[in-house]
């Protein structure tokens, strides 16, 4: 991205973004569908074997909800029709401080996806550099 599209500071950007959020955006069949899968994850799921996903499905469909709809700015939510209460956020934020917490502990194959992993070793640069 050109350096003359990047707003001058913060502020400005939050401004720009929110405008984004506000006025251009737009709800697509596809972002609607994420969010039905991450508020009511399907029966099945062919990338997982059968088996782990029925144990997996249930408890992991509320946080994956709360992550998905929890990292969007509010006005996007509006937009799509979800509601956030206080409850939401703090279960969230519990989210967040465990994902900050447990993230430096696991080790680099699961922090990070094989192309990421190639291109730090690649670049001698990272958590792998």
């Amino acid at each position: 991205m050109s350096d003359r599209l990047v707003p001058p500071d913060f502020p400005s950007f939050q401004a720009w973004f929110d405008e984004m959020c506000r006025n251009r955006l737009e709800i697509t069949p596809a972002a609607r569908g994420l969010i039905t899968f991450a508020k009511e994850p399907p029966a099945t799921f062919p990338l997982v074997p059968a088996f782990l996903y029925r144990i997996a499905r249930k408890p992991t469909a509320k946080p994956l909800w709360w992550h998905s709809v929890g990292t969007l700015p509010p006005v996007v939510r509006e937009m799509i029709g979800e509601t956030w209460t206080d409850r939401d956020e703090r279960r969230h934020r519990t989210l967040r401080t465990a994902i900050r917490r447990a993230w430096p502990l696991l080790p680099a194959r699961v922090r990070y996806t094989a192309r990421a992993r190639a291109g730090y070793r690649r670049a001698g640069a990272g958590p792998l550099g």
